[in-house]
């Protein structure tokens, strides 16, 4: 029986939005626009925390940064 594989890209979306803290991020910056010093007094995490997780939501096309 053959295991269906999942992309590298959907996989990296999946872990995204697969950890708490990561979701607590994604759900205060769906009500608008924050800064990460916002994001971490909002979601009560560290701010290295915020940054790390931002990063991830990054990286795995969940958010884009504002320009």
């Amino acid at each position: 029986m053959n295991t269906p594989t999942i992309p590298s890209d959907q996989e990296a979306f999946i872990k995204a939005i697969s950890d708490e803290n990561r979701l607590k991020l994604i759900g205060v910056l769906a009500e608008g626009n924050a800064s990460a010093s916002d994001l971490s007094a909002r979601t009560q995490l560290h701010p290295a925390q915020v940054a790390r997780h931002l990063e991830l939501l990054l990286q795995a096309s969940v958010i884009v940064t504002r320009q």
